[in-house]
């Protein structure tokens, strides 16, 4: 039996950084164990899904163990295409009302944190393939506006910046926060 095969997935309400409530998923596999937390954005677009179903936390939390778990044990979580779709099938709606966007995110990173512990890679490598050789560079947030702000701001929801030219991910950071604290001079 492979080290990546799902073994049982569960799920929990916890709070995010604001104090609003989230869902918390842990994936576990033969070999591997992965954990991932999908809080709420603190406004949500016209195109995006549902981040919960009616219910909220508590219901998304139940989905999980009623409608996901029994579809996804057994299978192999290193291939997270399947993975994805299965999701996509069990909630059946375009934007995720059955389940939860943010449910269906955090199961499919669980499970990819499952499947890279499972292979003993990191995540940026089970996810980049064989062709990633070190850490992709990050973005970095340096305005927010939008909805977030309320009229005090950009009407601009975020303003990332890309450190071009940098030679390593460390360097990438500190441009990132230089230009974070440089933007709010």
């Amino acid at each position: 039996m492979s080290s990546t095969i799902i073994e049982d997935i569960r799920a929990r309400r916890v709070f995010d950084s604001r104090g609003s409530e989230a869902i918390e998923v842990e994936v576990f596999t033969v070999g591997g164990y992965g954990r991932a937390i999908a809080p709420m954005g603190a406004s949500r677009g016209r195109g995006e899904a549902m981040p919960y179903p009616p219910g909220g936390v508590s219901e998304a939390v139940a989905a999980v163990e009623r409608l996901v778990t029994p579809e996804l044990v057994g299978l192999d979580a290193a291939d997270q295409r399947l993975v994805d779709k299965v999701l996509h099938e069990v909630d059946g709606t375009k934007d995720f009302s059955r389940i939860g966007g943010n449910t269906a995110y955090a199961i499919s990173m669980a499970t990819a944190a499952a499947a890279s512990s499972s292979l003993g890679i990191s995540l940026f490598r089970h996810l980049g393939g064989s062709l990633v050789q070190e850490l992709p560079y990050p973005l970095g947030n340096v305005v927010g506006g939008g909805k977030h702000v309320r009229g005090r701001g950009p009407d601009v929801q975020e303003m990332l910046v890309l450190p071009v030219g940098a030679t390593d991910v460390l360097e990438a950071l500190q441009a990132n926060f230089l230009v974070h604290r440089r933007a709010g001079e």
